[in-house]
């Protein structure tokens, strides 16, 4: 039987810094010199309580080792040259969550169930203020926080789900299927003088439909202008919606294989001159993939200006050997195509060639490019509008 006890896990990691510096300054070189070694101690236990309460206490400790060489900026400090010194600095947190499940069987058609997977989670995080040796964290930037702090952070994450049967070679099958998920997160800072509820974020997102990706975000101001709490009545503050759409396929086409006694050209291949030769010997079947992809953004801020924008990719091979990349992003707002790009790759046996052209956009221009494919350095370039790496 598992005790409480074979829950508990820790870590421990540490790191050395050697830090030298020495650059011209007024008159005379400014040089700076110091060792740090951070020392961090990581306790957790979680434990499953009633069967579906996850509770998580975690202690997090760290130690700084500061060796502190005398130079003229330490001596702008107000550390003594040639000093060490320790600090440390603690915290502790504690986090909580469970699942809970509601099913709804309606057998409507081929709709055998509803289920809500609902997933409330909330932590606390605590830690006291530290101002001993803060000079020499300001000194070096190394060295664990020392700011005071009270907090909380909880969310609620929502699954929606459907089972259905259907029949497949005369048996009944079941499929479940992710409809849709909708999450809420927020914090409280207890230490905070207004304010001291944050923002309420809101994403909902669906991959029900296969191939397409719908994500929705929002952020509500749970107090109004003056600080005051309105729960009833929050403020939006941004709004966003992503789309993706990725389509992809595949098809085979005949090919000639190499056979004895042939050559090859730059991806050609050139029959032996046979009169009796079985041409269907030659034959293979090549598999060729496309892809197509869409992604589409619109987002506003409160007062703010909006951004709305589509993006689309399309690789196409035109050819055995030849294949083409395409690019393009609209922009609604202002109402026009802000680049598009295109690429054309031709294969060449133990050679590769592309020719690169933006069309539009910041950075219209060409490059054209051929290399040996085992070593790429071995090539021919050119380009114009100071292009000089292929975009795909």
């Amino acid at each position: 039987e598992r005790r409480w006890f074979n829950s508990i896990y820790y870590s421990f990691s540490s790191n050395l810094l050697n830090y030298q510096l020495r650059r011209k300054g007024e008159g005379d070189f400014d040089r700076k010199k110091f060792l740090v070694s951070d020392n961090r101690l990581s306790l957790s236990a979680p434990q499953k309580l009633f069967g579906r309460l996850v509770l998580n206490p975690a202690f997090n400790y760290q130690e700084s080792w500061y060796w502190i060489f005398k130079t003229n900026l330490s001596e702008a400090f107000p550390i003594s040259g040639n000093s060490t010194a320790r600090r440390g600095t603690y915290s502790a947190s504690l986090s909580a969550n469970t699942v809970l499940y509601g099913t709804v069987r309606p057998r409507i058609g081929r709709l055998e169930g509803i289920r809500h997977v609902m997933t409330p989670s909330a932590s606390l995080a605590w830690q006291p203020e530290f101002t001993r040796k803060q000079e020499y964290i300001s000194y070096t930037g190394r060295g664990g926080s020392g700011a005071k702090r009270k907090a909380m952070a909880f969310g609620l994450n929502n699954l929606f789900q459907i089972k259905t049967r259907s029949a497949a070679n005369g048996e009944e099958v079941e499929k479940k299927l992710d409809l849709f998920y909708v999450n809420f997160s927020s914090g409280y800072n207890f230490l905070a003088e207004e304010r001291k509820l944050s923002n309420l974020s809101t994403v909902l997102r669906s991959t029900a439909v296969k191939n397409l990706d719908v994500a929705a975000s929002v952020i509500h101001d749970l107090h109004d202008q003056s600080g005051e709490l309105k729960l009833l009545s929050p403020r939006w503050l941004t709004f966003s919606l992503d789309t993706r759409l990725n389509l992809r396929g595949t098809w085979e086409e005949a090919a000639v294989t190499s056979q004895p006694g042939q050559t090859e050209g730059l991806g050609e291949v050139e029959a032996p001159e046979i009169e009796d030769y079985d041409a269907g010997s030659l034959l293979s079947r090549v598999t060729q993939s496309w892809s197509l992809n869409l992604s589409h953004r619109y987002s506003q801020a409160r007062g703010g200006a909006k951004t709305h924008w589509v993006n689309s990719s399309l690789r196409l091979p035109l050819t055995r050997c030849w294949l083409l990349s395409y690019q393009n992003r609209y922009d609604f707002s202002e109402e026009k195509v802000t680049e598009q790009t295109f690429e054309f790759y031709r294969d060449m046996h133990c050679w590769e060639g592309r020719i690169t052209w933006v069309a539009t956009g910041f950075r219209e221009g060409y490059y054209f490019r051929i290399n040996i494919k085992a070593l790429p350095e071995v090539k021919i370039e050119k380009s114009r509008g100071g292009l000089r790496e292929v975009f795909f």
